[in-house]
């Protein structure tokens, strides 16, 4: 009969490799550039994972421990260290079901010469880890190796936790793979050997393809008893709670004024593809429908927003053409002057000049640029000219009656006047939502004449 062996905290083993492995393939850390690895707060709970909580860790070079499971788990193709994230490679599924002789073998394997010197200098850390201490990891796993392997032990229903939170005793001698599984449930508490899960945590793990039959399954397994009832209940309010509220990625169809969606929906070809009306200008479309709208919209001289982006993007990516910024930057000096006073004439003989080296087609699609950048000029400066305080403050009225129409989505008849306006001006709005700042009120509101979104001062309207 075996006796149960247990190693005072051995510096490496298949269990520690299989902790990180677990903390790795549960939380995924970014690599950071210039050989840091990962996150000082990431190293810090990988470290207590291993049972050195090191709370002022600031460097994997400074925990050698930790800094040798990093090379080894590389050296060995079990683990990844490149790229965006650290992560699991496909060898680590077999290992983690392999026995424990064959698990050693494969790390020690690992420490050979060449492997480990190649692992070590991708991760810089060839002179955080030296030779003696090389040699000291190849004693280590093969005393184990040497050892008589561990008894077989059950994992435990702790008691005394909060009411929405399972804990569990996990021991050493659990199976690597079940263990790994196991830490995909919950958060580990290194010290006491505990896994606490909750909601959270549960519904993450579902999220990761750990179906609730499966979590149930591998519980049982660990503890090798039958799932309390009061946890079943638990395990199936939370697998509830996991598929309660979910995001999905739409198509958000959006047109100016509410005549060109009713336009577009007395189409057949199109109305199939409306998933969803959500106002008279807005709604939820499926993706078949947007080449089909392209295409429709082209026909008729109009382009598509994504594609009118598009556009832009290609035009500004061209570097070479130094005219085209040229006539850009001079359009924009023009358009600002129909925002705001300059201190200069408008350079119109310069932005025609330079124009003469563009051909139509150019200047069609700089001048699209123009206007997307400065519609964006005027929702940030019309309204907002704090250098021009305002004469009367707002009525309580007014605010009473644009609060209401907020809340009942009416539109506003009002009669504004902007700051480069010499008299006020009807408008019909969609009032959005109130913004006070000092004793100023703004209103954030779609209007009808501009085909966009707004800001108005409530000084300077009338409804």
């Amino acid at each position: 009969m075996n006796k149960e062996i247990e190693f005072p905290d051995p510096v490496l083993s298949p269990y520690t490799a299989t902790m990180i492995l677990a903390y790795l393939h549960g939380y995924a850390p970014p690599i950071l550039e210039r050989r840091r690895l990962v996150a000082v707060g990431h190293l810090r709970a990988m470290a207590a994972w291993l049972g050195y909580p090191q709370p002022q860790l600031r460097s994997v070079r400074h925990h050698l421990p930790l800094a040798a499971h990093f090379a080894l788990l590389r050296a060995s193709r079990l683990a990844s260290f490149s790229g965006a994230t650290a992560m699991l490679q496909p060898g680590a599924t077999p290992w983690l079901h392999g026995e424990w002789p064959m698990q050693i073998d494969f790390l020690l394997a690992g420490l050979r010469e060449e492997t480990w010197q190649q692992a070590l200098r991708e991760l810089g850390l060839e002179t955080t880890i030296r030779l003696d201490y090389t040699a000291y990891l190849q004693q280590v796993l093969a005393r184990q190796r040497d050892a008589p392997p561990l008894l077989a032990r059950r994992a435990a229903w702790q008691t005394g936790g909060e009411e929405e939170e399972w804990q569990l005793h996990l021991p050493r001698g659990l199976s690597t793979w079940l263990l790994f599984d196991l830490l995909q449930l919950g958060e580990w508490q290194g010290e006491r050997r505990l896994l606490h899960c909750t909601a959270l945590t549960v519904g993450q793990a579902m999220q990761r393809g750990y179906g609730a039959q499966m979590i149930r399954w591998l519980l049982e397994t660990a503890t090798q008893e039958q799932m309390p009832s009061a946890a079943a209940r638990q395990l199936r309010d939370w697998q509830r709670r996991a598929q309660m509220v979910e995001v999905d990625q739409v198509y958000l169809l959006g047109v100016k004024q509410p005549q060109q969606l009713t336009e577009m929906l007395r189409h057949k070809r199109f109305r199939r593809h409306v998933q969803r009306q959500l106002s008279p200008r807005h709604a939820v479309i499926a993706g078949e429908m947007v080449p089909v709208l392209a295409n429709w919209l082209q026909k008729r001289g109009y382009l598509l927003g994504g594609e009118a982006t598009d556009v832009r993007r290609r035009l500004l990516s061209r570097a070479e053409d130094d005219v085209s910024y040229d006539w850009l930057g001079l359009r924009l000096l023009v358009g600002l002057g129909g925002v705001i006073p300059l201190p200069y004439p408008p350079p119109f003989a310069r932005l025609n000049g330079v124009g003469q080296a563009l051909d139509a087609q150019q200047r069609s699609e700089l001048e699209g640029v123009a206007e997307a950048i400065l519609a964006r000029l005027q929702v940030a400066v019309r309204g907002r000219d704090a250098f021009f305080p305002a004469a009367t403050a707002a009525a309580p009225a007014l605010i009473e009656r644009i609060e209401e129409a907020i809340r009942l989505g009416n539109k506003l008849q009002i009669r504004y006047q902007s700051l480069g306006d010499n008299e006020a001006r009807q408008r019909c709005i969609e009032p959005l939502r109130l913004e006070r700042r000092g004793e100023l009120y703004y209103l954030h509101a779609y209007c009808y004449q501009a085909e966009d979104e707004r800001v108005f001062r409530l000084d300077r309207m009338e409804v």
